[in-house]
Parts: structure tokens; sequence; C-alpha cells
């Protein structure tokens, strides 16, 4: 490696999946400049020459990377000007690379794999690359990346520490962001149960730092922030009652939770919500329960000029103040 630089694997494949993301999401491709402000890991590399050499170089290994992976992406010059050259990621094209060659029974795991595949397989880096893209304004209506749309989610980090904890009946620790916040939280949860509801994962638990008497609380998957630390005290078990109140807190929460949405016909979006109303109106209203209004509106951006909110508010709102955001990062 040049440099005695070291590329982790992972490392390195999250940044190839987001620059595919990116380039992906746009009709008209990015630049190089355009990538150097999308992707989270060139960020971090500092503004002088010699770390912009450094970058240069990072970034054409990356697109030969992306090659030689069956990517095909192709440089588009207008003006003559390298600068503003266009990465153009050429759709319905893909080759293997060479002596590449599938048996049948890794076919069927891949086809397994995909059929559950959902957001959370996309590491932040690459789904943040994937909205600063869209912040460019320019994302195709027919695009295919938010056609991939299985029908149950995949998690991230917490759920794994959070299922063994149940398992082992251990108590556990971990950081804790609400709806609508960006304070963290402290949590010591006694884990109960996972429950899968309205497309969110949720575990019951009691928390001991909650307030009053009552502490069973239950905590989306989702916010927990960082590493879930597994502790060596016993859980305590909980009573029938106490499972029952838990789970009825569940079902009032989501029956006073309906997105309300107006969506493109024969978009991804309808397709992504298995629509198939009558008529031929371009646009069609769908509605249905959520469990997090700023949850919904990240996963709802997706899908861009194919989606209107129009209610519940706060979920108007989330939706809103999302694009706001990014415009912001980039104004």
């Amino acid at each position: 490696m040049t440099g005695g630089e070291e590329r982790k694997p992972r490392d390195v494949a999250e940044r190839l999946l987001s620059i595919m993301l990116a380039i992906a999401a746009s009709s008209r491709g990015l630049t190089k400049r355009d990538l150097f402000k999308t992707i989270p890991e060139y960020q971090l590399v500092a503004k002088t020459k010699t770390a912009q050499e450094a970058l240069e170089k990072k970034f054409e290994r990356d697109i030969d990377d992306l090659r030689q992976l069956g990517v095909n992406i192709e440089v588009q010059d207008d003006d003559g000007d390298n600068q503003n050259s266009r990465y153009v990621l050429l759709t319905g094209t893909f080759n293997w690379p060479k002596d590449f060659h599938l048996t049948a029974k890794q076919i069927s795991l891949l086809t397994l794999a995909g059929s559950v595949w959902q957001q959370a397989a996309f590491s932040s880096s690459a789904a943040q690359a994937l909205d600063r893209a869209r912040a460019f304004g320019d994302l195709p209506v027919d695009s295919g990346l938010v056609g991939w749309s299985p029908r149950l989610q995949t998690t991230g980090e917490a759920f794994y520490p959070v299922s063994k904890a149940i398992e082992k009946h251990r108590v556990i620790e971990f950081k804790y962001r609400k709806p609508g916040g960006t304070e963290l939280t402290q949590r010591r949860l006694h884990p109960w149960k996972l429950s899968y509801l309205v497309g969110q994962w949720m575990v019951t638990g009691l928390d001991e730092n909650a307030k009053g008497e009552n502490k069973v609380r239950n905590f989306l998957i989702k916010r927990i922030i960082g590493v879930v630390t597994t502790t060596d005290q016993t859980a305590q078990s909980p009573t029938a009652e106490q499972l029952v109140e838990a789970a009825k807190a569940l079902d009032e929460h989501i029956s006073r939770q309906v997105a309300q949405l107006q969506i493109r016909r024969y978009s991804p979006a309808y397709n992504h919500f298995s629509l198939n109303e009558p008529g031929n109106s371009e646009w069609v209203t769908h509605k249905f329960e959520f469990m997090d209004a700023w949850l919904l509106a990240d996963e709802l951006r997706e899908f861009d000029v194919d989606i209107e909110v129009t209610g519940p508010a706060l979920l108007a709102q989330a939706y809103r103040e999302g694009f706001e955001r990014i415009a912001a990062e980039h104004a």
C-alpha cells in the first residue's frame, strides 16, 4: 500500500458503496468536487496541499476499485474543463469480475439475503452520502435505488447485544436519543422483550434511571446510540401485568400516529408501499400507522419528489426540517 496507508476492508467497502449510491442518486452525475463534499470519509481529510494530493489519489483508486468490481462508471466532459467532468453510473449494465462464478447455493443465499435487506444495510456513511447527493436537487424521478424495498427491516448494531442480554437475563447500559431531540441520556435497563411493530424494533424493560414509580419503558433500537454494555447483574424478571401494560402503552401510542401521504403513482415510492390503487390520477393517498415521526421522515426523504407529507403536522415538520438541514450544510 502506498505511503504506508492501511486500507481496512470494511472502511473501503463502505466508502465504495457511498460513492456508488451518491453517483446513482444524481441524474446528471457528480463532479469530483461534488463527491469530495458528499462522501463523509473524504471530508475528514484536511484541506492542505499534501492532504489534497492524497485525497486525489484515494479517489482515483476508489473509482478504479469500483470498475474492477464491475460497476460501470463513465466520465463525461462537456466543456473541456477536467474540474467539471462528471462521473456517471451507467444504468442497466454490470460486469462481473473476470473468472468470477457463483454456485447454485451461493445464488440462493444471496437471494435470501436480498429479501431481508433494508435501509439499515446501508452504513451511516453511505446513508449520509445519499442524503447529501440529494441536496444537489437533481434526483431522478425514476431512480432505482429506493426500489430496493424488502419487507423485513434490519437493525443497527444495538440489536444483537440487546437480544443476547435478554437471552442471558443481564442488565444493559446504553445512551439513548429521544425523538426530536439531540441530547443523549444514560439508561440502565433490565431488558425483557423485543417487539417488531409498524416497521421498528423495540425493547421493553425496566429502566433504573427512569423517573416516577412506574419504570417500565419501551425503547426504539434505532435510537440507541453507541455501544451497548452488558453488565454482570442479573436482570429483574417482569410480571405478566407489567408486560401487558407496556404492550398497551405501545398500542395506544401507535393508534395516535397515522401518516397521511400523497404518493406519485407507479413511482419507486408507490412500489415500496405495495400500492395498487384503482384509477389513473397522478397521485394517490396512502395512510398508515407509524412509531416515530423523525425516523419515518428520514425514510420518506429517500423518495423525495415522489411523496408529499400531508399529515400529521409533526411528521410534515420533521420531513421538511430534514431537507432544510441538508441544504444548510451545503450552503
